[in-house]
């Protein structure tokens, strides 16, 4: 091996052990107590399927979010004050304005409404109140 493609194996397994280190502070992937191996790998399964979420939704935002770790976009963007509003056909999510909260606008996050087919067709739709 050279000492190129050996640089280059160290930072692909750096990368994957940067990412683990990230889901095990993200989402508390060294805490599966479960006896039952599939229980185990359930939680893994769903560890892995929430890092993805968390990284298309940081996709989705300014340039300066794509490399945001999950526990530092959830902080920033999802953990707040807010309150859901329901009329029969509509969910209102209400989400107090924060610091972080222009990168959601500028995504145009208050001019989406989306329908959800498994609420039996309600739709989705966020707001930025002030207070």
């Amino acid at each position: 091996m050279t000492a190129k493609q050996l640089i280059e194996r160290y930072a692909k397994r750096w990368g994957i052990e940067n990412q683990l280190a990230e889901q095990i502070r993200a989402f508390h992937l060294d805490s599966l107590c479960s006896q039952v191996p599939l229980a185990v790998d359930f939680d893994v399964t769903l560890t892995i399927l929430a890092d993805i979420i968390y990284r298309h939704f940081a996709n989705t935002l300014h340039a300066a979010y794509h490399h945001q770790t999950p526990d530092t976009t959830r902080g920033q963007l999802i953990d707040g004050i807010g309150e859901l509003r329901f009329t029969p056909g509509h969910i209102e999510v209400a989400l107090r304005r924060r610091t972080h909260t222009p990168a959601l606008l500028d995504a145009g996050y208050q001019d989406r409404e989306i329908q959800v087919p498994w609420w039996d067709g309600r739709t989705l739709s966020y707001s930025f109140p002030a207070r």
